[in-house]
């Protein structure tokens, strides 16, 4: 009887591990279907947006944005690679902005919750040259995305979220920046001339340095310990058309930028953000 129960037990045993054994060999059988599945999935909206037809294109894109966000540890990083480089290099003649580059461009602002994966993985985005003209950018995430030297002139970048983006050499002329969130982005040499609107946008500790916003009109702006260290601001409205005013300004700012005597910056009525003095230009501009 002893040896009975004994060998109940044992055989009970060795059912127990043969049954955790087949679980497991079960479980890596199914992630690495898995696995196959969502590399085929991507393989193939890479080969969709490589198509010559739009609307296979458009596809594509659809396809691996939804890959990405269904599976972003695996993948995100991987689509937004790709999509880069596609806004970057589009199958088309740069011109009037085209869907397929306008729907990347959303997919890759609209990855706010999986930012921490890039930054995990130490990847930027790299829209770096891209001709981005008369995009519509609004209400996107993009971050510390890499914009270098790239055409944004015209584009709506309305409650886009530019932080710690980098814009050096980048053209901003004639955006559109209400309530743009552009906070410690370095714009330095960028062109945000004749920029049309930026009521409410945070330039906070922003690098403005050379940058050229001769007659932007900045009306409502925050520029809260930005740098404007050899700006241009010729021509430059901080206030007045019957817009709320710029905020954040102080004295040494707009001393150490640069205008045209005949154009100086609009600024008066402006107080000195730590001074509450009256702001006021040199007839001697640097």
């Amino acid at each position: 009887e002893t040896l009975r129960n004994v060998s109940l037990v044992l055989g009970a045993v060795v059912a127990l591990v043969l049954a955790v054994w087949r679980s497991m060999v079960a479980e890596r059988q199914a992630d690495t279907a898995q696995r196959s599945m969502t590399y085929k999935r991507f393989q193939k909206g890479v080969e969709m947006i490589d198509s010559p037809f739009l609307a296979v294109r458009l596809g594509g894109i659809y396809a691996l944005d939804h890959l990405a966000k269904e599976y972003p540890s695996e993948h995100h990083v991987q689509v937004m690679q790709v999509l880069c480089a596609f806004v970057r290099n589009p199958p088309h003649a740069p011109g009037t902005p085209q869907p397929d580059v306008q729907d990347a461009v959303k997919a890759i602002g609209g990855r706010k919750d999986r930012i921490q994966i890039e930054k995990a993985s130490g990847y930027l985005p790299d829209l770096s040259h891209a001709n981005l003209g008369g995009m519509k950018m609004g209400w996107l995430d993009f971050s510390g995305c890499n914009f270098n030297g790239a055409d944004l002139s015209g584009a709506a970048l309305i409650g886009s979220i530019l932080r710690d983006a980098h814009l050096y050499k980048a053209t901003l002329q004639g955006a559109t920046l209400d309530g743009a969130d552009i906070e410690k982005a370095s714009l330095t040499s960028a062109d945000l001339s004749g920029v049309r609107s930026a009521v409410s946008a945070n330039f906070t500790e922003a690098s403005l340095i050379r940058a050229n916003m001769s007659y932007a009109k900045m009306q409502g702006a925050n520029f809260q310990r930005a740098v404007l260290g050899g700006a241009d601001l010729t021509g430059t409205v901080f206030i007045g058309e019957g817009m709320p005013e710029a905020k954040g300004l102080t004295q040494s700012q707009i001393d150490l930028a640069k205008f045209n005597a005949n154009h100086p910056p609009i600024i008066e009525g402006l107080l000195d953000a730590e001074t509450e003095q009256r702001l006021r230009w040199s007839p001697s501009p640097r």
